[in-house]
């Protein structure tokens, strides 16, 4: 469609064409017959005025043109004009070029963005993933952190845990928690308040109890001091012995008084105030503990709820992640398949054949190479269990070491005990050497017990350790088989396990090599594509530059062509100029003429210009337009630059023509009656419409 009406528009501009070289042709041969007849009409007055006759020829011998000039001159207007229909299809085509870069790179921009959106969507979507995941992580340790608290609490109230609306459970469990709290609060503002008049009882209770305490301990030093004085002076039978007896016997009364009083009364007050006091440490001690646990539980709660909510926002973040996701793939998809680009399923399909294709090769060629280790991983794993058996073995004997060392210990501790009794209860030298003896033997064997004790708990450890080192290095080497074992005990295919010889085997990884090369070169080279499809400023540029040179070749064109035109105006112009009269007609003509082909020649240049929009639409490759207006162009300039050469020919041409008719109507020195001139005239005008014919038939054939 687009070619056809580039065809019709081309073929409107050339009738337009022909209508304006008929028009020439009309013009000329108008142009002719008017001249001869006002010539023939000047003439009838020759008589009258001689002198003025006279005159009026040589002017005009002066200025007439030959036949051929007029040809010569006509036939530049035909190449200008030709040139510059070449200029305006140059224009048309570089044009054309133009619209069909801007609009690639317009396509390639929707695709660039769409794929950037789509792109910068799919990151978020990931980020917006791992938050959601490491918000669920939190919101799974935070729930298993605050399940007690929330049992504790549920137990106590007795209401159900709703497990589909954990925050609701989690806030009756908050409610009850800070009621425990302010009634702790309650109890430790009691205990505080009560707890100085404790402290101070306590504090009198111990000051009298330890003054009785001087007290009885000052009666009964007295008292033995009576009593030692007695017994001197009934030894010594002095006469004061009894009064010293009845003192000490009153002395020690007072003593007993004291000290029963001590051990009862003063005794007891001090034990009720240290009694009230441990109760009310007891109680400080229990509400510090209450505390804890509800700060603990508090916490523990607080960050469920956080961590519920986070959760949730998160949640609702990854689906809204998906959804742009959703949206922006769609807008990358449509606007690749829209210009004929690899979309992103496309690509991502030759992605996951390469992959899948370097993980096959991968796991054959791993297949290949843990065939060769299979004896030593089971070897290693042989030496492995060996060294676990001898660690475990040298565990327990250690372990049984420990034990018997502990029972030891333990009865060389009692013995001591029991010989330390024994010397504390010897009353006899004989038997206080006995019981020394028996208490040296207990201390040495608890101290050899001990040592025996503390080497073999460190042979334990050390023999735990190797045992935990030993277990690593099972656990490895079972590892290393069992990888090893997936491997080569068969080849797994994706349908069957095939059981094959290692050089089918290295046939397979060549294989799957080979694949795997030639599939990340298919994608390497569609990257390549989409890479060298997003640079097409450079056209853009390209046919800018090639448009800009083809609309100056336009106006050189028109510019010769206006030249040439205005050439052969003037040429007509002179060729018809005998009298006053014919020189007004024939400049009325001539004007007439010329605005008549300008106004042609501007109509043409308007609808060819229009025409060039229009069809700009439908190009289809904009470096093909581009070399078109190239060319274009170039045959633009020759054309121009030919109009040009013609136009100073003829114009050097028509003044040389002019200065030899000149010359030779000076020479002649007879009147002129007019039929000489009349006839070339009617000649003149015949050869006119004849060129102006043949020209619009040759357009017309063209």
């Amino acid at each position: 469609m687009e070619n056809r009406n580039n065809s019709v528009h081309y073929k409107m501009y050339k009738a337009k064409k022909n209508f304006m070289i008929a028009g020439l042709a009309t013009t000329a041969a108008v142009a002719g017959m008017a001249l001869a007849n006002t010539d023939v009409t000047a003439h009838a007055d020759t008589v009258a005025n001689d002198a003025t006759v006279a005159t009026v020829s040589n002017s005009a011998a002066a200025t007439t043109a030959t036949s051929d000039q007029i040809s010569e001159a006509q036939a530049v207007v035909s190449q200008a004009s030709d040139n510059v229909t070449s200029a305006q299809q140059a224009v048309s085509d570089a044009q054309a070029a133009v619209n069909s870069a801007n609009n690639l790179n317009s396509d390639v921009a929707a695709v660039n963005n769409a794929q950037e959106a789509y792109s910068d969507a799919l990151d978020k979507q990931t980020e917006a993933g791992k938050a959601a995941a490491s918000a669920q992580a939190d919101y799974d340790q935070a729930s298993a952190n605050a399940q007690d608290a929330i049992q504790t609490a549920a137990k106590a109230r007795g209401f159900a845990v709703d497990q589909n609306n954990p925050a609701k459970t989690a806030n009756e469990a908050v409610a009850y928690w800070n009621a425990i709290s302010a009634e702790n609060n309650s109890t430790a503002s009691s205990v505080a308040a009560a707890r100085p008049e404790a402290d101070t009882a306590l504090s009198e209770a111990q000051e009298n109890y330890n003054v009785q305490s001087a007290y009885v301990a000052d009666l009964a030093t007295k008292t033995n001091n009576l009593k030692s004085q007695a017994a001197s002076a009934a030894a010594a039978s002095a006469n004061n012995a009894a009064v010293l007896a009845a003192a000490a016997s009153d002395m020690e009364k007072k003593f007993n008084s004291a000290a029963y009083e001590l051990n009862t009364t003063y005794a007891y007050k001090l034990g009720s105030a240290q009694n009230d006091v441990t109760y009310f440490n007891n109680m400080e001690a229990k509400v510090n503990s209450t505390n804890d646990q509800v700060k603990d539980a508090l916490t523990k709660l607080s960050a469920f709820l956080t961590a519920k909510a986070a959760n949730d926002n998160a949640y609702q973040a990854a689906v809204a992640a998906q959804q742009a996701v959703n949206k922006t793939e769609k807008a990358y998809v449509d606007a690749m398949q829209a210009h004929n680009l690899p979309n992103s399923q496309q690509l991502a399909d030759l992605e996951n054949t390469a992959a899948t294709n370097n993980n096959w090769a991968n796991a054959y060629a791993n297949q290949l190479n843990s065939n060769a280790a299979y004896s030593d991983a089971n070897a290693a794993l042989n030496k492995a269990n060996s060294a676990q058996t001898a660690a475990q073995t040298n565990v327990d004997n250690y372990s049984n070491a420990v034990a018997s060392d502990e029972a030891a210990v333990s009865a060389a501790k009692t013995a001591l005990s029991d010989a330390l009794a024994q010397l504390a209860s010897a009353t006899t030298a004989a038997a206080k050497t006995a019981a020394n003896a028996a208490r040296a033997n207990a201390e040495d064997e608890l101290s050899r017990a001990q040592a025996q004790l503390d080497s073999d708990k460190a042979n334990l450890e050390a023999a735990n350790k190797t045992l935990r080192n030993a277990k690593k290095l099972v656990t490895t080497a079972q590892t290393n088989l069992n990888n090893v074992l997936k491997q080569t005990v068969a080849v797994n295919e994706g349908t069957e396990t095939v059981n094959m010889t290692i050089a089918q085997l290295v046939d397979l990884v060549n294989t799957w090599k080979s694949k795997a090369t030639t599939a990340t070169e298919k994608l390497n080279s569609a990257k390549a594509n989409l890479a060298a499809v997003k640079d097409v400023q450079a056209a853009v540029d390209a046919a800018n530059a090639q448009l800009a040179t083809a609309k100056a070749n336009l106006v050189a064109a028109q510019n010769a062509y206006q030249a040439a035109l205005d050439a052969l105006n003037a040429l007509n112009a002179g060729s018809g100029s005998s009298s006053e009269g014919s020189s007004a007609s024939s400049s009325a003509d001539s004007s007439a003429t010329s605005d008549t082909d300008s106004s042609a020649a501007s109509s043409a240049t308007d609808d060819n210009s229009s025409a060039a929009t229009d069809d700009s639409q439908a190009a289809s490759s904009a470096t093909e337009n581009a070399a078109a207006a190239t060319n274009n162009g170039a045959a633009a300039t020759t054309g121009a630059t030919a109009a040009n050469q013609a136009v100073a020919t003829l114009a050097s041409t028509g003044a040389a023509s002019a200065s030899r008719e000149a010359s030779a109507n000076d020479a002649q020195a007879l009147p002129q009656t007019g039929n000489e001139n009349t006839s070339a005239l009617v000649a003149l005008g015949a050869v006119s419409a004849m060129f102006g014919l043949g020209l619009a038939a040759k357009k017309r054939e063209f």
